[in-house]
């Protein structure tokens, strides 16, 4: 379930080198529930673990 897809232009693209470390946040519910320590609901309420 862990994967990512990044698009850029070529000219980004040419300012990354091999190695280089880059972030991918997690947009999916399952994966950014489990990753994350606290968060808010769309209503507002706070989720502390």
């Amino acid at each position: 379930m862990e994967h990512g897809l990044i698009k850029m232009d070529s000219d980004t693209l040419d300012r990354f080198n091999i190695g280089d470390i880059v972030v991918v946040l997690p947009i999916h519910s399952c994966l950014t529930v489990n990753l994350l320590r606290n968060y808010l609901t769309t209503k507002g309420e706070a989720y502390i673990r």
